[in-house]
């Protein structure tokens, strides 16, 4: 699939990677729109203002750069694979948040 990568200062790309697969508890969503909010855009014109270092891992998430930026966006929970489905429950609404992911009882 196709991911915008941040690297740095105006260091956007636009690169393959995998496909994620969810991990228990979560779902996978195919994405339907996104957009860019107000904080990814400051993120990449003045990355120096985060209350956190680029230089090291993020101290909530653990990820560290390139790092595929977003969280606004919607889309359409997938089917999980059978091997999976009696360990996850769809609940709605839902919500996502990059350093808190949405989690089922």
């Amino acid at each position: 699939m196709k991911a915008a990568r941040f690297y740095g200062k105006e260091d956007l790309r636009i690169e393959e990677v995998p496909e994620p697969s969810p991990g228990p508890g979560q779902v996978k969503l195919r994405n339907a729109f996104a957009g860019i909010c107000g904080s990814d855009l400051h993120f990449f014109f003045y990355p120096e203002s985060l209350p956190f270092s680029l230089d090291e891992p993020h101290p909530l998430s653990g990820a560290t750069l390139p790092q595929i930026l977003g969280h606004e966006f919607s889309g359409t929970a997938l089917p999980l694979p059978p091997w999976r489905q009696h360990t996850t429950h769809i609940r709605s609404p839902a919500s996502t948040a990059p350093t808190q992911p949405t989690k089922a009882p």
